[in-house]
């Protein structure tokens, strides 16, 4: 089946600005934004920041959470979504971090507990209760919808330029530079899976991506803890994410060449990865994410764009 038409699905709010785009496989969209003063100090301006959740999907558009702060970081399996909110101290100096949960597929969001961690750069939803965090030296977990955390221990120092966390099975994995760490266990044991030094940079479970020492867009199919690696991408693309379903693999990529600036593309392989076709995704050159068989994406003007 050939790739649908990823056409506008509407605009986020006037005067919003664009962060982080999020799609789970049953064709929900959460994209977050935030607005703030156009005046004043940055300090006042951060203090000043709205932000807001907007939820996307085939039917429509809505705004479903704003309130003060700004988003760092949004995930959703389905009906179950995580998002965490941060808010300047009222010293001026770093901020204060909450969990945001939805449990009804983003349509509403509640606020949990204090989110203690000194950096947050990602969450990882796994079920109503637990969820993952992972920052600068940071990598905690809550059992309880975000009420209490605990830190995990993992092999290496936790850097989330290089690291990403991701739902691999009925496993957690913790994607790094030529190595995937996956836990089963909610991180009380770890099991590595060597990439040759390349940089994991997604995993679904079944189908990784990475990029090779080289610099190259490798793709690589996993069973029982071997890698098979299928026809390479195009020269000059760094794959963002994988999505795969039988033998359908779908690749986000970006342009290595950060001077392209994001430069965003999609490619299609309806064989297991032998071959692979293009789709454009012509004009979004912000953020984009695809699970499944949808994607969605926004543009640097704030318009919406996907096949949900």
């Amino acid at each position: 089946m050939a790739e649908r038409n990823w056409n506008k699905k509407g605009a986020l709010p006037k005067g919003a600005l664009p962060r982080i785009v999020a799609v789970d496989a049953g064709g929900v969209g959460i994209v977050s934004a935030y607005t703030e003063p156009s005046g004043g100090d940055p300090a006042a301006q951060l203090r000043g920041r709205r932000a807001q959740l907007v939820r996307v999907t085939g039917a429509g558009t809505e705004t479903a959470y704003e309130g003060p702060g700004w988003i760092l970081a949004v995930d959703g399996v389905g009906a179950i979504w995580f998002a965490v909110i941060a808010t300047l101290r009222s010293s001026g100096e770093g901020s204060d971090y909450r969990l945001l949960r939805s449990t009804d597929g983003g349509k509403r969001w509640t606020l949990q507990g204090a989110l203690p961690a000194p950096s947050v750069a990602q969450v990882l939803a796994v079920n109503e209760r637990q969820a993952w965090v992972l920052g600068a030296g940071t990598l905690s977990a809550t059992n309880d919808g975000g009420q209490t955390w605990s830190a995990v221990h993992a092999p290496g120092s936790r850097n989330p330029t290089l690291e990403r966390l991701r739902r691999a099975g009925n496993a957690v994995a913790l994607l790094g530079r030529g190595e995937v760490l996956r836990s089963p266990n909610a991180g009380a044991g770890w099991f590595p899976l060597a990439v040759s030094g390349a940089q994991a940079e997604d995993f679904d479970g079944t189908h990784l991506a990475v990029t090779t020492s080289e610099g190259r867009a490798g793709i690589g199919r996993v069973e029982n803890d071997r890698i098979t690696w299928l026809t390479g991408l195009p020269e000059g693309r760094r794959p963002m994410r994988i999505a795969s379903s039988g033998s359908t693999v779908r690749v986000l990529t970006r342009a290595e060449d950060p001077s392209q600036g994001a430069d965003l593309a999609l490619y299609r392989s309806e064989d297991g990865g032998q071959s692979w076709s293009a789709v454009s995704l012509e004009g979004l050159r912000a953020e984009a994410d695809i699970a499944g068989e949808y994607g969605l994406g926004v543009s640097l003007r704030g318009d919406l764009h996907g096949n949900l």
